[in-house]
Order: structure tokens, then sequence, then C-alpha cells
């Protein structure tokens, strides 16, 4: 049944709402249905130039490759968030060592070349966050998944990377003095009321949207790690208030569930593309950041995606492959993209007010995006991407920065991202 026919029979269970309001949010809705159904799109295009949002490409710099603290940055995959105090990014190195780094902005190149591009010099070495909290991680977290500054103080998400059992309630903890790593207090653990949903990237909300959704920060994640039952099969969205996280009531940090995706009510019923038609959701996607664009109503999310032109194979050799997949792999091993997904914040507002079901929430567009620096030649000459794991948003500057993961292999022993700039304007 069409969801606004359903909600004009269950009129009568809306309790004290008004008849007025009713019908304008049913009108709301009704034309933002017709929006998302015609105008949604998966076109390639080579930078994410939208009807309403323009992603302009700045520049890009390089990461040390030097060992500073107790960690580097080989094969990081963020997450990262931006330092307005210091125009710096905090960014998390090596998978391995759950360990954070500051690092300060240099000046952005525009070039295909990786050794025009300035090289940024830390501000504060690797530092431990998710060991010093050892004692009381009796859910065994151990990949750091978000991070986002609030005023001096850092609010770090985390999960257990393979949670079998799906148990993890534990999502959040805080280290108090982003100016301190190494020696500043944490505190935690703290649980989202999404759980692992909503335990990945943070964003700020801008102003306006505030008070619509009931939150200053944004926190979603995605199917990125394994074990499908416990994880948004799309890109979720839970706003939060700053104030209320390390306050809550046995460490709880209320949340309200805007957009998500449990497996029962995917983003797409077929994860497989088993029927060859799936361009907006399969096994092999990934969402990395999400924001709300500034003077507008787009929730803009940077990820990637696989098996759209071929389909999904569970531990098989793929075309062009000489191994097998250790899991889920597109079985055209070309057939991988970074990708981007827009949705439109007024369905949150719907969503929040319990108009509409967080899961009937869909992108308006959506596709692959060309990012410099994304391809990578292998050893056996063959072509891989480079993914785009992290990304952070300069509110103020209207930048947003996103980490491609081992981009820069010049070094023999490690792959080390690149950090690309894009200015983000509304039109």
């Amino acid at each position: 049944m069409p969801p606004l026919k359903r909600y004009l029979i269950e009129i009568y269970h809306i309790g004290e709402v008004k008849l007025m309001r009713l019908i304008i949010c049913l009108l709301i809705f009704s034309s933002l249905q017709l929006r998302a159904e015609n105008e949604t799109s998966s076109k390639q295009v080579s930078s994410l130039k939208t009807d309403n949002i323009v992603l302009n490409y700045l520049g890009a710099f390089r990461l040390p490759k030097n060992k500073l603290g107790i960690s580097r940055f080989s094969y990081s995959i963020g997450p990262m968030t931006f330092n307005k105090d210091n125009n710096s990014l905090f960014v998390v190195g090596h998978p391995q060592d759950d360990a954070i780094a500051e690092i300060a902005i240099p000046a952005l190149v525009k070039s295909d070349d990786l050794d025009d591009l300035n090289v940024a010099p830390f501000l504060q070495g690797f530092s431990p966050a998710l060991s010093r909290l050892a004692d009381i991680n009796t859910q065994k977290l151990n990949l750091i998944t978000g991070l986002q500054k609030d005023k001096n103080r850092l609010i770090v998400n985390a999960i257990m990377y393979y949670d079998a059992k799906a148990r993890n309630t534990d999502t959040t903890f805080i280290i108090e003095q982003s100016d301190k790593l190494q020696t500043s207090p944490v505190k935690g653990f703290y649980a989202l009321n999404g759980k692992v949903h909503a335990a990945g990237w943070i964003s700020p909300v801008p102003p306006y949207w505030q008070t619509q959704l009931d939150g200053d920060l944004i926190f979603g994640y995605a199917s990125s790690v394994a074990i499908n039952s416990r994880l948004s099969q799309g890109p979720s969205a839970f706003s939060v208030h700053s104030g209320e996280i390390a306050k809550g009531v046995n460490k709880t940090i209320p949340s309200t569930r805007l957009m998500d995706f449990p497996m029962v009510n995917r983003l797409h019923r077929d994860l497989k593309n088993r029927q060859g038609n799936n361009d907006l959701w399969t096994e092999e996607s990934g969402a990395s950041f999400g924001f709300i664009v500034p003077n507008s109503s787009t929730y803009l999310v940077i990820g990637y995606s696989g098996g759209h032109h071929s389909d999904i194979v569970y531990k098989k050799t793929q075309k062009n492959g000489k191994s097998k997949c250790p899991g889920f792999c597109a079985a055209d091993r070309n057939d991988y993209y970074n990708h981007f997904w827009m949705f439109d914040a007024n369905f949150f507002k719907l969503s929040k007010d319990e108009l509409i079901e967080p899961h009937q929430i869909r992108p308006y567009r959506y596709g692959p995006i060309k990012l410099p620096f994304e391809h990578r030649k292998l050893s056996n000459g063959k072509a891989s991407i480079n993914f785009a794991n992290a990304a952070t948003f300069d509110e103020n500057n209207s930048v947003l920065y996103i980490l491609l993961s081992q981009a820069d292999s010049e070094y023999r022993y490690a792959r080390l991202p690149v950090i690309l700039a894009f200015k983000v304007e509304n039109l």
C-alpha cells in the first residue's frame, strides 16, 4: 500500500495532532515523495555537481610517513574530525593501534602528481584511545568509527569489528582535553540508543535544523563492517544534543532515530543484485560520512559501492581475479566506485514527528563519483579503487575533507591516505 494512502487510513491513530498540521505534513510528504521519484539518478558524474549541490575541488595534501607516538598513518581508514581552533584535523592512524593524532592542514595543491602535494605536519603525535579504557572495555570494542571535536573535547565512537552475536551496546567515549591527547582524562563508555546503527560518523547540524530535528549533532553509520543483522543496511541518521553526552541516566545518550534501515527494512531488497537492477545499495556498499549541507535541506552521504553492473558473489574468484574473495564481493573486480547519496532532511522532520517510518526515506539523487587519486595500479598491472573511507566537514568555511585510503603508495612499506578538500556550495 502506498505510504500516503496508509497514513490517511490511520488518521485517527495520530493522537492529538491537529488536523490542519496533519494535512500540511501529508502534502509535504507527498511532494517530497514525487520529487524523490522524479529526480533519483545513478548516472556517473565526473565531479559532484547536481541541480542543487556542487563540490568544487580545492586541492589535496599528503600525510607524514613517519611514526610519531604509538602509531603511523600507514593503511589508515580514518575517521577524522576538523578542529577550527588550529585549522587542523584529528585523524585515527593504523587500524590496529586505535590511536589518534592531530595534523595541521597545509596549503592545498591541485595536481595529479603526488610529489607536488604538501605534507601535513604533526601538531600532536599518536596517542592511545581505546586502550586507555581497557579495564572497563568489557564489550571488547576494538575499532574507532567516528570522531567529533566539540568545544575542547573529542567525542569518539567505537565498535567491536566482528560482533557475531550483536551484543554491543557501548558505543561512545570522551577525550576531555583534545589539546592534550597524551595526558587527557578519558571518560566512558556511553551507550547510544541506536546502538551500532548510530555508532559511526558524527557531524554538526546547521542552526536551522537543530530545532527541527531535536539535536545539534547527527550520528550515523551503515553496513561497513561484518554482521549485517546488527547494522543499518543504508546510511542512518540519529539526532543528538551534544550537551546530553556524558550526562545520560545509566550512561545512555538520548537520540532520535531520523533515518535507519534495519535488515528487515533495508534500503534495497536485493543486496546481492540477483535481478541486475540494483544501482542503489548492495552488500558491497558502505557509507563513510553524512552531513546536512548548510542553507539547504540536503543530507549528503559520501561512501563507496560495488556490484551494480555485475552481481555479488560469496567466496568465489572474481572476473579478472586470481584468488577467491574472503567473503562477499562483486563478481567483476572492476565493479567498484566511490559513491554519494543525497537525502532530503524534510523527511527527517516527518520521521521525527512519527508521520513516516525512518526506513521509508529514499535518496533523491545518488550515484558514482570520480575523485582525484582514486585509481591505484596493483603489482599485477590491474587497477583498483582507493575508497573514500572517512570525511569531515568544516562548517565555518563549508569545506568537506575526504580521506582517500591508500592513495599515497610511493613508499615501499606503507600505503598512506591522501586527503582531498572540496568547497561545498548549494545553488
